[in-house]
């Protein structure tokens, strides 16, 4: 089988590969579960602020290294494989360039006795970010399976190497910089995994697909940048008017919400390809349609019960001494659920070509954000008011623009089911509310089952399908 065809034709279905990819998740949700007990019980307050700075500005770092280029890579390769080995190759020196740019700056990004922390934080930024372009053959063809493996290695890996630091009494400082060891393990499977199984990868870089990388990518960039932006500037600004013990205390909420993001990558890992072959095209609304709906029923219950069960949640992951920080958990969560719905419409906006739209929106909130915080002295309370309210409004900005361009998008049936999500999630609220107090591990599956049949009594996906079903076809 050639490069191309192995691309092309990803092993199994697509169902299989998905199920592959949300197999690989949970686990990785019990490693990542285990390694945030096992830092926040071993750190002070303090020290969990400042462990929360590199969790907040790695992702960053990543975003800007890859500049894009990830996202153009995986979306032509969806249209054309055999271009997968040039883009891959192309990537590289720019990558190299933009990783020096941050091992730069990264020292002026929060306060000296930081200094440290961050070039630890800088340096893992480059494996991290090779290692992405190497499984964009895999993310193209849907073929999930090997990023989940590779994924679940990693972070099992992360464990082990943080649990052995924490044991033999490491500063923060080393507890990032040895996680340089299972990423750079990480990039290299990728890597060789990536050229046994398609053989793309291994090409002479060349100038023109380098300039067109960057020209593509670049605006895909600065949407990340200031998406990304948006929850990572909240600890180092929150540290200018805070007292360290408030930041260590918010700092548990972050960890808890950039916890939960792989959630937004596994879907938007999805439906990228599939938008992208789709674009312009007649059922270009109808899935579109079908993927919010995803977002919906996903987000809702997650920002439900994060806001009831905060209390809780806390003080299992981190113990009774973090319970301040409860605010920040429930917050933050329900902020990342109107992210997720953004996230849906940005990458539709992405797929036609038009990211300069999300960049925009971004940009403009990212601004608000910083004079917000400014101007309310960046408490932690408010802090988490001001995300959620620029959440939502993106969230409705994003969605109206996706949906418009959208050819044949069905609005009266999107947020009829809409509708009957927020029904099913507030029924479950009703349930949990009088149990917020009991433990999660008899409120959280609890209040899934309540969700779960709610959601079905109230036809939330069942006629909303239908309905959809009903409209592809009339445009057929």
């Amino acid at each position: 089988m050639s490069a191309t065809d192995a691309i092309q034709s990803p092993s199994g279905s697509h169902g299989r590969n998905l199920a592959i990819m949300v197999a690989g998740e949970a686990v990785q949700k019990v490693l990542t579960l285990a390694l945030f007990v096992l830092i926040s019980r071993s750190l002070s307050v303090e020290d969990n602020g400042r462990y929360g700075l590199f969790t907040t500005l790695f992702p960053l770092m990543v975003v800007w290294i890859n500049m894009g280029m990830y996202d153009v890579a995986v979306r032509d390769i969806a249209r054309d494989p055999s271009v997968a080995g040039r883009l891959i190759s192309a990537a590289w020196n720019p990558q190299l360039l933009l990783w020096m740019a941050v091992v730069a700056i990264a020292p002026l990004l929060g306060s000296y006795e930081d200094v440290p922390l961050l070039q630890c934080t800088a340096t893992i930024a480059l494996p991290a970010a090779f290692g992405r372009m190497f499984v964009t053959p895999f993310a193209a063809s849907g073929r999930f399976g090997p990023p989940a493996l590779l994924q679940v290695a990693l972070r099992a890996s992360v464990l082990a190497v943080s649990a052995a630091v924490l044991w033999a009494g490491g500063n923060v400082s080393l507890l990032v910089l040895v996680l340089a060891v299972p990423y750079a393990l990480w990039m290299y499977s990728g890597a060789f995994w990536a050229s046994r199984a398609c053989g793309t990868f291994m090409k002479r870089p060349q100038m023109s697909v380098t300039r067109y990388l960057l020209r593509q990518g670049a605006p895909i960039a600065v949407g990340g940048l200031f998406a990304t932006l948006f929850f990572s500037m909240d600890l180092p600004l929150l540290g200018l008017h805070a007292m360290p013990d408030a930041q260590g205390y918010y700092a548990i909420g972050a960890r808890f919400m950039w916890m939960l993001f792989p959630l937004v990558d596994i879907l938007t890992s999805v439906i990228y390809p599939v938008l992208s072959r789709k674009a312009g095209g007649t059922e270009e609304g109808f899935a579109l349609g079908r993927v919010f709906k995803a977002a919906w029923l996903l987000g809702l219950p997650m920002a439900v019960g994060g806001a009831v069960l905060a209390g809780p949640i806390t003080v299992l992951l981190a113990g009774e001494k973090f319970l301040p920080g409860a605010y920040a958990v429930g917050g933050l969560t329900a902020a990342l659920a109107l992210f997720l719905v953004s996230a849906v419409a940005t990458v539709h906006l992405r797929a036609q070509g038009r990211q300069m739209t999300a960049t925009i929106v971004m940009a403009v909130a990212c601004a608000a954000k910083a004079l917000l915080l400014v101007v309310s002295a960046g408490q932690g309370m408010t802090l988490v008011g001001i995300n959620l309210a620029l959440g939502g409004l993106i969230a409705a900005l994003l969605v109206g623009c996706a949906a418009k361009t959208a050819a044949g998008f069905p609005w009266r049936n999107v947020f009829g089911a809409l509708l009957r999500a927020v029904a099913a999630a507030l029924a479950m609220a009703l349930v949990l509310w009088p149990l917020r107090g009991a433990t999660p591990f008899l409120t959280i599956p609890l209040g899934a089952g309540v969700y779960l049949c709610a959601a079905w009594v109230l036809g939330a996906v069942d006629t909303w399908d239908r309905a959809l079903f009903r409209a592809a076809l009339r445009r057929s």
